[in-house]
């Protein structure tokens, strides 16, 4: 603990900057680059093949969360592996916020056209539906409103003798809503 007390913690975007500790440079991040969404370069482009099979596991994954089930409603979190191409790759010109003391990226999806945003992203357009064969329809559908926030965080594990592994994880967040429709055919985001 000693030697982090002595090492000064340097801020990548602003040079001159030093601080004491990383609370100190994460109260500078959030207080003066809160709106910062530019990517740093160094990381890897994948073909586009590559990207679209991974579109095809995000939906796969979304969909397994929205089995028609009561107590499923609400919110919901997805997390799974994910390298940092994979999701700059995805959501890179959607970025919010880049954490770069963190080295974190977040998305958030909101407002009218954001199911519609999302889907053509995504390249399905029944990404966030999930209806059974009945009389009635009975869908789950996801609801954007207070935002569909993609996260790509690292985590770090490091055991007693010093062994370090890190990973990148993709982490979404929505809410699911149940809505009862009498005709089939009622779409609620045509």
């Amino acid at each position: 603990m000693t030697q982090s007390c002595n090492k000064p913690f340097k801020y990548t975007i602003c040079k001159k900057k030093q601080y004491k500790s990383v609370a100190g440079l994460s109260r500078h991040e959030n207080a003066k680059h809160s709106n910062y969404n530019v990517p740093p370069v160094q990381h890897y482009t994948l073909p586009e093949n590559a990207i679209n099979e991974w579109k095809e596991m995000l939906v796969h994954s979304i969909h397994k969360r929205l089995p028609l089930a009561f107590r499923k409603t609400g919110k919901q979190v997805i997390k799974f592996p994910c390298m940092v191409s994979q999701y700059l790759g995805l959501f890179g010109q959607y970025l919010t916020r880049v954490y770069v003391n963190k080295r974190a990226y977040k998305c958030v999806f909101s407002g009218s056209h954001a199911y519609q945003t999302i889907s053509s992203l995504l390249g399905d357009r029944c990404w966030g539906k999930e209806s059974s064969s009945s009389d009635v329809t009975l869908e789950k559908n996801i609801q954007v409103q207070p935002g569909f926030i993609v996260d790509w965080i690292q985590e770090t594990i490091k055991d007693f003798s010093g062994h370090q592994v890190s990973s990148g994880y993709i982490k979404i967040q929505f809410n699911v809503e149940k809505s009862f429709f009498t005709d089939p055919n009622t779409n609620p985001y045509s």
